[in-house]
């Protein structure tokens, strides 16, 4: 349904757009990421520091202190349950919304002997509040009450979105209707009827899901492939020439994988490890095969220094392979297209820039894709599909039992790489408590003297005005 039904102005259309909402079923499928319930606390409760709210009448004219560049506190006097509450604000150097006798609801922390800071106010009667309200992640120009607004006016056509959980489902596990389940997730009455809302999405989704992978899966099984025909005595003498023994495990996969490729049944896999366990030498001894059979290989990686590191690696280890990532000139992605047109080249490590319309191969006979999880069902099946009946390798550093990846892959094999390589250190892994680096900042100083590496991971690039997290930028400049 096009956004079109809802008479937006040009300004809002294009906010949504930004948000990749192109549609009336798009806007009702963005969820909000968290709720805040208003509730009306007697003041005879409050304690120091609690978050509360309270209306009440303004008896005293607003003054306003000024400290420093562009910084202010705006001081009134509230009278509210027969008490007379002194309200901060900072940096609201207003006066004249604040007059005196005006009725004002105010949120914000109590700070003790009648005492509040306020971190925001209206002028709405607070009983036309209460209750539970949806707080969404929007782009810089987009307020919430202005997104709830256009959220309000999508709901009315709630009903008319295709509804794809058969009934026979619905009555089984007591779901919503899927209309009920939309007005509910973005206007939850209270906390029950959110929990049934988000009951009914999550199986909806789920369900979606399952049937994407078990149709996926069911193509990718029922079709038959020419077996790919390789002397496995080559694969050895590659994996002797190695300046390091393989693992049991390593070789009982590399064993399974040749045996996959061997077959007729399109091979569909996934080799799971913990980090450093030696799952990149299973990729490329598949690879190594595939290229013996005369088939075209495609290694994909979620990030570019990932790519450029597998592709270093394969050529010094005698594999001869391209990258093909997104920051190469015009001129050197048009030789490897050309290449991978022609038949030419037979094995390429890239990015998501692989997924793009212009990638033709002549014989793509192996797709892999490292730290699977990072890629969607839609773009490994559009890899797939740039090749007839291509055999499917996943690596994944996050452990899945056996009933888990069966339920999220469908029936797919397992090949598990639980031995680490000699001499490998094992991993260590620790939980500090609290919200700074100051705990491990010592032992991070020292490893930096010693001439080790730290990685910081953070929830987000930039700050954000909705979320309270700590970003990169702000980390990095810490």
């Amino acid at each position: 349904m096009d956004l079109s039904v809802l008479k937006l102005t040009s300004r809002r259309h294009g906010l949504l757009v930004k948000m990749g909402i192109d549609s009336v079923e798009d806007l009702l499928s963005t969820y909000p990421f968290r709720y805040e319930t208003i509730e009306i606390i007697p003041y005879s409760q409050w304690q120091e520091n609690d978050h509360v709210c309270f209306e009440g009448l303004i008896c005293s004219p607003a003054r306003v202190i000024r400290f420093g560049k562009n910084r202010s506190m705006t001081k009134f006097t509230v009278i509210s349950y027969d008490q007379e509450i002194e309200v901060t604000l900072f940096n609201r150097p207003w006066t004249q919304q604040f007059t005196f006798g005006k009725d004002i609801t105010v949120f914000g922390q109590y700070k003790g002997k009648n005492k509040f800071t306020a971190t925001n106010y209206n002028f709405e009667p607070l009983s036309k509040q209460v209750g539970m309200h949806p707080v969404y992640t929007l782009p810089q120009g987009m307020h919430q009450k202005e997104f709830q607004k256009i959220m309000d006016q999508a709901l009315a056509f709630r009903n008319e979105v295709e509804d794809v959980i058969p009934h026979r489902y619905r009555e089984k596990y007591r779901l919503l209707e899927h209309g009920q389940a939309l007005l509910w997730v973005h206007h939850p009455q209270d906390s029950k009827h959110l929990r049934y809302a988000l009951r009914t999405l999550k199986y909806e989704e789920f369900l979606c899901f399952q049937c994407v992978m078990q149709a996926t899966q069911n193509q990718a099984t029922s079709a038959s492939k020419d077996p790919k025909i390789f002397d496995e005595s080559l694969i050895d003498a590659w994996i002797h020439q190695l300046p390091y023994p393989l693992t049991k495990d390593q070789a009982q996969a590399i064993d399974d994988v040749c045996e996959d490729l061997h077959s007729s049944k399109t091979m569909f896999r996934l080799v799971q490890g913990d980090v450093g366990c030696g799952k990149t030498i299973v990729a490329m001894a598949a690879i190594y095969a595939s290229y013996l059979a005369g088939y075209q290989s495609a290694f994909l990686a979620p990030t570019e220094i990932l790519a450029r590191q597998h592709y270093e690696k394969m050529r010094a280890l005698g594999l001869d392979a391209q990258l093909y990532v997104s920051a190469l000139s015009a001129k050197e992605k048009q030789t490897i297209l050309d290449g991978m047109a022609s038949g030419e080249m037979l094995i390429f490590v890239g990015t998501h820039a692989l997924f793009q319309d212009q990638v033709h191969f002549s014989k793509l006979g192996l797709v892999i894709a490292d730290e699977q999880q990072r890629f969607g069902v839609r773009q490994r099946r559009s890899m797939l599909e740039k090749g007839k009946n291509v055999d499917f390798l996943m690596m994944s550093a996050t452990p899945i039992p056996r009933t888990y990846a069966h339920f999220i892959y469908g029936n797919m094999d397992i090949s598990n790489i639980k031995t680490m390589p000699p001499h490998r250190k094992p991993v260590i892994t620790k939980y500090v408590k609290g919200t700074s680096m100051k705990p491990i900042l010592k032992d991070i100083l020292q490893g930096l003297q010693e001439g080790r590496q730290c990685y910081v991971v953070c929830a987000a690039i930039e700050d954000s005005r909705v979320v309270s997290i700590r970003s990169a930028t702000k980390v990095y400049d810490c």
